[in-house]
């Protein structure tokens, strides 16, 4: 998993973001339910504005992982990076209601 992970923020390094995706994706193949890797590379289909596939491998993880903070946040931030605030907030109230006491992800 680490060389996937290194491979693809090399490749991020040098603008190529397109290997970077290929890589991340393998490495998803291969360790379907790793938290980093699946949030490693939600993050850079994110940034390419491919929200719907970033949330489609969010909502695997959130499977695996339902309390996983850092994932419920970064689905709602998709959610609010299209203008749905309301769907946004959907997501992160019943996460902050089982969780009251903890801190942010951010």
């Amino acid at each position: 998993a680490r060389a996937f992970m290194a491979g693809a923020d090399a490749a991020v390094g040098l603008s190529r973001r397109d290997l970077a995706a290929t890589l991340l994706a393998r490495a998803r193949e291969r360790f379907p339910t790793d938290s980093a890797i699946g949030l490693r590379y939600a993050a850079l289909l994110t940034q390419e504005q491919d929200l719907t596939k970033a949330r489609q491998v969010l909502e695997k993880l959130k499977q695996a992982g339902p309390d996983d903070a850092g994932v419920v946040a970064a689905i709602a931030n998709t959610y609010a990076l299209e203008g749905d605030f309301e769907k946004a907030v959907a997501v992160l109230s019943p996460h902050v209601a089982r969780h009251p006491g903890e801190p942010s992800t951010a």
